[in-house]
């Protein structure tokens, strides 16, 4: 934690959703390997559109906090919205 009290703000918070990047990025890869193992849980395309709305909602974060433009920000937030109704839509077909 030493380096980050050294940043501003800004610069920090960018520094944390960085490593929750990294960790939703591992997220799917993890779960792959348990459905591997135990034949359970998310196939990988289904583990990779749950996680897709999270992730475009921590890249819009990252581009608010570093000063991207509205045009990226509102970019990154419609794509954050079609994985979110492509996820609900899959999660609807498997029930009915």
């Amino acid at each position: 934690m030493d380096m980050i009290r050294h940043l501003t703000e800004p610069q920090a918070l960018s520094t944390l959703a960085d490593i929750v990047l990294v960790v939703m990025l591992v997220e799917p890869l993890a779960l792959a390997a348990y459905r591997r193992f135990t034949g359970k849980g998310p196939t990988a395309r289904e583990a990779v559109v749950i996680i897709l709305p999270g992730l475009f909602l921590i890249l819009v974060l990252k581009a608010a906090l570093e000063g991207g433009s509205v045009f990226l920000v509102a970019a990154l937030l419609l794509a954050a919205f079609v994985a979110h109704v492509t996820d609900m839509l899959s999660r609807f077909r498997k029930i009915n």
